[in-house]
């Protein structure tokens, strides 16, 4: 009898493919996170990417970097021209749609909106700017995703709201202002439904050409309830939850509801000192939800719970102080978020692809807490019927060139698995101060400097000048007062990028 043995070669190749995807699932499932020191502001935001990567941005900076699954950067870019990053969705051909906010040019804490284009690796493709709407202060906005590469953009004023709907060629196709509303609003697509709209506790669904098909109120038998956000888990909405039961008391929840805007069941976080919460976000993950949480005392939460609402944790970031009430959050295989230092200035703070927990390698610290019940909730007509105008706006285009963006990769808590590939970047320290300044700036570095140059929002450069060392001085004089992307290059060639404002 003859016996056919396997080709050793072949069984090589086998043997090491395995190896190579058991290794690669060790190192995915191996929790990262990031710092980004010059993008300041707050808000930072981690947006999962079809591929598996994962954007990086922040909402008072230009700059967004790509990282792949395990942290190691794929590209980065500033586009200062744009102003700043407010929201940004991956469209279904890989593009990448945002908006921005433009600096008022008579000098006033009003922001004019934008809506820009990039290609998956980062080009400028195009946009528009409203030339003559200069109503909105920078507020949190959002891009949600409908069907056939159309979505909505959200725009969130002070006293008002704007809902504007664009198809997959970024053609407008109405937008409409809703007035008496509270301080933020956001959105959740349902394909085959419409748009399911929150704002505080009221609830409403939109339709693609731009009618209110029903509003509904979440009222408790005692207390007040907000929604911070919600996600269509493919059966429901699964909604993050701000339950009031007294002045100044304010308890982090999970509640279910159905297309109708009514209440299936809810759980709340106790056990902690839960006062002023802010800025929730939920996401989806393999064994439930995940609800970020920042308070006004600077702290950032993360709870945890399962589809039924049980089994809850909680983790407490120990990052302090951080920028009251900025939290964010979304998932693919694991959940992103993001905090800001107290300072603007200090740099956006982001970790993603946590452990099944919740945990990020371990450092966060544990939180006990117990489940709770909310009151009685009952679904009724919105007692303040939302009144819609069409605002007039008037695009004019907008250009912009990127340029490279090169992040100081650091752990945010240890022990922590940073970015080995590159370990150069890594290393690369620069810091930048007084910041913000008046007239005199103070360069010191790790590694030797060759050439500085300061770029106005606007893509001008407005101050170039060529160093040697590792600590160098500029002087300010004749800049105007505002924010600039100080470019730092040293004696290998490598950038760095620092947001600078001057006063």
């Amino acid at each position: 009898m003859n016996v056919s043995l396997p080709n050793p070669s072949a069984m090589a190749r086998v043997t090491l493919t395995l190896a190579m995807l058991l290794f690669a699932t060790i190192l995915h499932a191996q929790p990262w996170s990031i710092s980004l020191p010059n993008a300041h502001g707050a808000g930072p935001a981690a947006l999962p990417l079809a591929n598996g990567d994962v954007l990086l941005h922040s909402a008072l900076s230009s700059h967004l970097l790509r990282v792949d699954n395990m942290g190691a950067t794929v590209w980065g870019a500033a586009l200062p021209a744009l102003g700043t990053f407010a929201a940004v969705a991956e469209q279904p051909n890989g593009d990448l749609v945002a908006v921005t906010y433009l600096d008022d040019p008579n000098g006033s804490i009003a922001a004019f909106p934008a809506i820009v284009r990039l290609s998956g690796s980062g080009q400028f493709l195009g946009g528009i700017r409203y030339a003559q709407d200069s109503t909105w202060a920078l507020r949190r906005a959002q891009v949600v995703n409908a069907d056939n590469g159309h979505y909505f953009v959200l725009y969130n004023g002070d006293n008002a709201h704007r809902i504007a709907y664009f198809n997959a060629a970024d053609a407008e196709q109405w937008t409409h202002e809703f007035t008496g509303l509270g301080f933020a609003m956001h959105a959740t697509w349902v394909s085959g439904d419409g748009l399911h709209a929150f704002n505080g506790p009221l609830h409403f669904l939109l339709t693609t050409g731009g009618q209110v098909a029903w509003e509904s109120y979440l009222q408790p038998t005692a207390g007040g309830l907000d929604v911070g956000a919600a996600y269509w888990d493919g059966t429901r909405l699964v909604a993050a939850i701000r339950y009031v039961p007294s002045p100044g008391v304010a308890l982090p929840g999970v509640a279910h509801l159905n297309l109708l805007g009514n209440v299936l069941d809810a759980v709340l976080f106790t056990g902690l000192d839960s006062t002023a919460q802010e800025n929730m976000a939920i996401a989806p993950m393999a064994t439930g939800s995940m609800v970020v949480n920042g308070d006004l005392q600077g702290r950032l939460h993360l709870y945890t719970c399962d589809a039924q609402l049980a089994n809850a944790a909680a983790f407490e970031a120990p990052l302090t102080p951080l920028w009251p009430g900025i939290a964010y959050g979304t998932a693919a295989n694991g959940l992103a978020w993001g905090a800001t230092d107290g300072d603007l200035f200090t740099g956006a703070r982001v970790a993603t692809h946590m452990g099944a927990d919740g945990n990020v390698g371990g450092c966060l610290a544990p939180v006990t807490v117990v489940p709770g019940t909310l009151p009685t909730l009952s679904s009724i007509p919105n007692p303040f019927p939302i009144t819609t105008t069409t605002p007039t706006l008037l695009p004019a285009p907008v250009n912009a060139t990127p340029i490279p963006y090169i992040p100081v990769i650091s752990p945010l808590c240890a022990p922590v698995k940073v970015n080995e590939q590159t370990p150069l970047r890594a290393e690369v320290r620069m810091q930048v101060f007084p910041n913000p300044a008046h007239d005199r700036i103070t360069l010191t570095s790790n590694s030797r400097m060759q050439r500085v140059r300061i770029v106005a929002l606007d893509g001008r450069t407005v101050l170039e000048q060529r160093v040697a060392g590792e600590r160098a001085e500029l002087e300010l004089t004749g800049l105007a007062a505002g924010a600039y992307s100080l470019q730092v290059v040293n004696e290998n060639g490598e950038q760095v990028v620092r947001s600078l404002a001057v006063l």
